[in-house]
């Protein structure tokens, strides 16, 4: 009889990779067991190492502070230093040093008020006080501190920069004999008199000499005026009317000088600057005649919109005061109706010409002192015949002078107004460039062309003249002499012609200083 299966397969020997139960593989219980080991002894390692085995592996600060900690703090798992406690630790021990350490004070005895000496020479002043370097002065001293301990010494002995300038002081400060406490540093510093002696000697040697060699500023001759407030001296007026009113109205004074300047308005004549020149120069207007002298006198007139502006106007018309744009500025001399020293628009902005027409002296101008300018000069001939005349004499010159040429028109009887609006605009810049710029001991020769405009557009001598070919007014020329060749040849002159911008301040600073 057959066994049953199962019995069968119990008794069949298996086969290697047959399916059954698994047997252990003792090197996985071998690594297990080492790896519990490890973990043991890592454990046993985080309870019983000593922290100072590991300052080698612990940050800088822990590190520097490790030395004055002699165990980890209580209360911390990973065993960290308390820092901020060992930094307090420190600052308390630094201030009990601090504490023990008693200041020294030293009683000084004041010497003894000297008679007053007569003044020294630099020479002599600088013997002295090498003298005094070298030989400091030793006092003795009591010391007091806080802990009331008397500290004898042989005393402290001053520098000879500081006993120089004692000496030099007591000439000019009375010395009262009294007693003076000085607290000494704890650190005490060597006293170098020697080299302290030269160096000063040195030093006051150089500023000497520098003083020596500093060129004198010219002297102003101008006086100071009285200042007085621009509100008290400035005043509006709307419109022509209320302008004519005024002038006709305004009785000359011989110590006031009376400005009139026309400004931007509204349609209806009141305060509105319609345009940039109005704005800005207006405000500068108003800060150079606030620094200007009390006997100034301005009037700001409101002289209409943009679109009064576009045709002929009253201001226009008027014979007198023949205004063309604003802003324009303008003096009132009240003689007849004339005027003198126009500026208009960009010419406002230039400072140097406002403080020339309004007198300015609160920071005198060297550039036109009186002993400056005291050897230019400004001619003025009127007509053809005129201007030959100074031309010949101008030949005969030996060694001329620079000399200029301004051509420009002629001027209004009743009035004294020039013809020419150009020339009107540009008398006062062109007379204060020359002043200014133009080389020592220059000459300026302004010819006045015709009387009228009407004898100017007709065929003129000007006109015809080959040398100066003279088309319009201004123009300027810079004249020299040119050397004959022959010996009883006549002299000519060179006309150097130059077409610039006479109303502005840049372009006659750069002609000028170009023959400087």
């Amino acid at each position: 009889m057959t066994s049953p299966r199962y019995g069968r397969d119990r008794e069949r020997p298996r086969r290697r990779g047959a399916p059954g139960a698994k047997r252990t593989n003792p090197w996985l219980l071998a690594a297990a067991s080492l790896f519990a080991c490890y973990c043991l002894f890592l454990l046993c390692w985080r309870l019983w190492a000593a922290p100072s085995r590991f300052v080698g592996s612990a940050p800088t600060e822990q590190i520097s502070n490790l030395r004055k900690v002699s165990g980890p703090i209580p209360g911390q798992d990973d065993g960290a230093l308390d820092v901020e406690i060992a930094a307090r630790q420190q600052e308390q021990q630094e201030r009990e040093e601090r504490a023990r350490q008693i200041p020294i004070k030293v009683v000084l005895s004041t010497p003894a008020p000297q008679k007053a000496e007569t003044p020294k020479t630099t020479a002599e002043a600088l013997t002295d006080k090498r003298a005094a370097a070298l030989d400091p002065v030793k006092e003795q001293g009591e010391a007091k501190g806080a802990g009331a301990k008397a500290v004898s010494g042989e005393g402290v002995a001053v520098q000879g920069q500081a006993a120089a300038t004692a000496k030099d002081l007591e000439p000019h400060v009375p010395v009262i004999p009294a007693e003076t406490e000085s607290v000494a540093s704890p650190v005490e510093r060597r006293n170098e008199p020697e080299k302290d002696a030269i160096e000063e000697a040195q030093a006051t040697q150089a500023a000497a000499v520098a003083v020596t060699h500093v060129p004198k500023q010219p002297k102003s001759d101008a006086v100071v005026a009285t200042f007085v407030p621009f509100e008290q001296r400035h005043q509006e007026l709307s419109g022509y009317d209320a302008t004519m009113k005024f002038l006709e109205s305004y009785e000359e004074n011989p110590d006031e000088s009376l400005f009139l300047l026309f400004m931007c308005s509204d349609e209806h004549f009141h305060a509105g600057d319609w345009s940039t020149e109005c704005r800005e120069g207006k405000q500068h207007v108003y800060d150079v005649f606030a620094k200007s002298p009390g006997r100034n006198r301005l009037v700001t007139v409101l002289a209409g919109s943009q679109k009064y502006w576009k045709h002929q106007n009253d201001f226009y018309n008027d014979p007198d005061l023949r205004v063309k744009g604003v802003p324009s500025l303008m003096r009132w001399e009240a003689r007849n109706g004339r005027t003198s020293g126009m500026l208009v628009q960009l010419s406002l902005l230039d400072d140097p010409f406002l403080r020339y027409l309004f007198g300015n002296v609160d920071q005198p101008d060297l550039l036109v002192a009186p002993e400056v300018i005291k050897d230019k000069q400004i001619v003025t001939v009127n007509g053809y015949e005129a201007y030959l005349a100074a031309m010949e004499s101008f030949k005969r010159e030996k060694n001329p002078v620079p000399t200029f040429l301004m051509m420009i028109s002629g001027r209004f009887p009743n009035n004294n107004r020039p013809w020419c609006p150009y020339c009107r605009y540009s008398e006062l810049p062109l007379e204060y460039a020359f002043y200014a710029y133009a080389p020592k001991s220059a000459r300026l020769i302004r010819v006045e062309v015709t009387d009228s405009y009407s004898e100017w557009k007709h065929n003129n001598l000007f006109n015809r003249d080959p040398d100066l070919q003279l088309k319009i007014v201004p123009t300027l020329f810079h004249i020299e002499q040119i050397p004959s060749v022959e010996p009883n040849a006549l002299t000519k002159i060179r006309y150097d012609r130059h077409k610039i911008r006479y109303d502005e301040l840049t372009p006659l600073r750069e002609l000028f200083t170009s023959y400087a």
